[in-house]
């Protein structure tokens, strides 16, 4: 809604790791009026971003 700050609508980030020298992201996911409701949000957003990328398996 209009009163909320920008970041309880979820964000993200890439940036450069200067170790590996490949593209990370950092993402929040929105931010419901009952925190407990985010954690299977969460698990949800990164279990199909493995599964889009190719790990099945949860390894990468």
């Amino acid at each position: 809604g209009s009163g909320d700050v920008k970041y309880h609508l979820g964000t993200y980030i890439e940036r450069l790791n200067r170790v590996t020298n490949k593209n990370i992201r950092l993402a929040v996911v929105a931010n419901p009026s009952h925190l407990e409701a985010v954690d299977p949000v969460v698990q949800g957003k990164t279990r199909a971003e493995q599964f889009y990328r190719g790990d099945g398996e949860g390894k990468k």
